[in-house]
């Protein structure tokens, strides 16, 4: 017993020294600005600047634990709480390795309905990258019919985020993936750490507040940043409509909150989610604009609205946190011109 605990203990003081050294060295990654796209740090203006009333933003945003920001128009518009520190979102990494698919994609080495070999877990037959995408893949699920069953499968994430990894990006470290098809062109200013499964099993990536914005911010422009296409834009149009089949049904195999399925959250899949991203309109139809997020534990936001060319990150930890009309409705309630409250 007193050998396993040293061993823990010993794990756990390598495992820091480790974060220790990653953050210590990594300085960011610098982009060149341009019109409504940040470089080495956004672009700021006032809410009053992008149509918002600066009090009514505060009031709005009192009873939310940060840190957050609002990014509006290309431009940081409110900020609450550290925005620079690292934070494990989760699940939010679902919607992240959706993303790098896309960006193969983008170069045509991939296609939505490549067999992914390996995939016949526990039996035949393989499932495709539609399939592990849309949490209807079936992996390491019994009935196993990829297409057929839909489960929130956090370990399907992390087979087919492997394969990424390993056959198109020559690492197994999801940090160096998300530099080299992400990072690289839209820049950052803060480390980035990781921890346990590309769906956020464990922590996944840990990621400031005002960096993930930047990622929401390559969503929010079709997928091209600064002039380059890195995603392709019918990609990101796939996002705003649900991809599981209206057929098909949950699969309840696994025991509640198991890694292969979460009970819990399955049975929200259905009419609500897309590519590794939920979609707010359907999931909350008293919000009546074209939204989508990626969602983690503990109230983890990334926030995506086109209509008001808007993206909102919420990093707290706590239960029973704000969702994502409630950031929306704190968001256009905020608003100047009372047309942005409406659906345009």
């Amino acid at each position: 017993m007193m050998k396993t605990k040293l061993t823990h203990k010993l794990k756990a003081i390598a495992s820091a020294f480790l974060l220790t050294v990653i953050t210590s060295c990594d300085r960011g990654t610098i982009v060149q600005a341009g019109e409504g796209f940040p470089g080495e740090q956004w672009q700021q203006k006032t809410p009053e600047e992008v149509g918002l009333n600066a009090q009514k933003l505060e009031a709005n945003f009192q009873s939310f634990k940060g840190p957050l920001v609002v990014v509006k128009d290309g431009n940081l518009v409110y900020a609450k709480g550290d925005i620079t520190e690292p934070i494990h979102i989760y699940s939010i990494g679902k919607s992240l390795t959706a993303l790098v698919f896309a960006t193969l994609l983008q170069q045509e080495k991939v296609n939505y309905d490549d067999l992914l070999p390996g995939s016949d877990v526990p039996s035949q037959p393989q499932a495709t990258f539609r399939h592990f995408m849309t949490m209807t893949s079936d992996y390491g699920l019994t009935p196993h019919e990829p297409g057929k069953h839909y489960a929130y499968n956090n370990n399907a994430i992390e087979f087919y985020g492997n394969y990424l990894a390993t056959n198109f990006f020559q690492t197994k470290s999801p940090r160096k993936v998300l530099q080299k098809a992400i990072w690289k062109h839209i820049g950052r200013q803060d480390p980035v750490t990781f921890e346990g499964q590309w769906g956020g099993w464990g922590g996944g990536f840990a990621i400031s507040t005002r960096d993930l914005a930047r990622i929401g911010h390559l969503v929010l422009n079709q997928g091209n940043w600064n002039g380059t296409q890195i995603l392709p834009a019918s990609f990101i149009q796939e996002l705003y409509s649900n991809q599981i089949p209206e057929e098909a049904i949950a699969n309840y195999d696994r025991g509640p909150n198991d890694q292969s399925n979460q009970h819990h959250i399955t049975k929200e899949l259905q009419g609500n989610y897309s590519f590794g991203w939920w979609i707010v309109h359907k999931a909350y139809p008293s919000i009546q604009t074209k939204a989508i997020d990626g969602v983690g534990y503990r109230g983890k936001e990334l926030i995506v609205s086109p209509e008001h060319n808007l993206v909102i990150v919420g990093l707290p930890h706590q239960k029973n946190a704000p969702n994502a009309a409630d950031y929306l409705n704190a968001v256009i309630g905020a608003a100047i011109d009372t047309s942005l409250e409406t659906n345009p």
